[in-house]
């Protein structure tokens, strides 16, 4: 965060295997809540994914379920992210 931070780079936050540890998770939203990082969004933890890594393939190639969706998510905001800052230099 701190070198982002130095070079003016937007920081975002994915929050991976948000269920294992709710306690955590909170910690990490509050985090990010006090120093005003914005979170792209949380994913679940899924054993398809240990699966999908073993035969080579993403969680998008890969029957995931709801990780899937999750994964997706997460890129469209830092995609929309991207896209805005980029509208911001031109």
């Amino acid at each position: 965060m701190g070198v982002a931070s130095h070079f003016n780079i937007p920081v975002m936050v994915c929050i991976n295997k948000y269920d294992i540890n709710p306690d955590n998770t909170s910690k990490i939203e509050e985090y990010c809540s006090k120093n005003n990082l914005k979170v792209a969004g949380k994913i679940l933890y899924d054993p398809q994914v240990t699966k999908a890594m073993v035969d080579k393939k993403s969680v998008i190639e890969y029957p995931c379920g709801e990780v899937s969706k999750e994964v997706t998510g997460v890129w469209e905001k830092v995609e929309q992210r991207l896209k805005h800052r980029e509208n911001q230099w031109s």
